[in-house]
């Protein structure tokens, strides 16, 4: 064998060496793919029992007047939360509203005054259990045992100012 035979070798080896990338290249396609999907934070389904709409009947003037601390009859509502997906572990709710005042800060405030409704009268919301006021910018949570939960609540009337007679 002679230098020139081991030369072009050589270069042949080279040359098919640097070609294989560009062989690889042309051999392969292009593959387009799309990933679609949705992040959902664990829920369930919510209800207030007896029905959304919350009747505080009708309360007389005469059990406000004149007696701040007054409260009207309670009024029961459960919140029943159901079908919670698997990986739901507790339920939280948060509660919202306006303070009645900065001394009565659990207290909702009525925003109906005049005519038609009554100044110096407030809204309350505790827990059944254990009595506690829910008030605006609190929460509760509440760990699933079950995948149903119902969690009693309570809303009353209160006054808070003596009302004229």
């Amino acid at each position: 064998m002679n230098m020139r035979d081991g030369s072009t070798r050589g270069l042949l080896v080279a040359i098919l060496l640097l070609s294989l990338p560009a062989l690889a290249y042309e051999g392969s396609s292009t593959v387009n793919f799309n990933v679609t999907g949705t992040i959902e934070a664990p829920s369930c389904e919510v209800a207030v029992e007896p029905s959304n709409s919350i009747d505080l009947g009708t309360v007389s003037s005469q059990t406000f007047s004149g007696h701040a601390g007054a409260s009207g009859a309670s009024v029961p509502v459960k919140l029943v939360f159901s079908s919670c997906s698997a990986d739901a572990s507790a339920v939280t709710i948060a509660f919202s509203g306006t303070s009645f005042d900065s001394t009565h800060a659990s207290i909702y405030k009525n925003f109906q005054t005049g005519s038609n409704g009554a100044s110096g009268v407030g809204l309350q919301l505790q827990s059944m259990a254990d009595q506690q006021p829910l008030g605006p910018a609190t929460s509760i949570s509440i760990p699933l045992g079950t995948m149903r939960i119902s969690i009693p609540l309570i809303w009353w009337h209160v006054c808070f100012r003596l009302m004229a007679r």
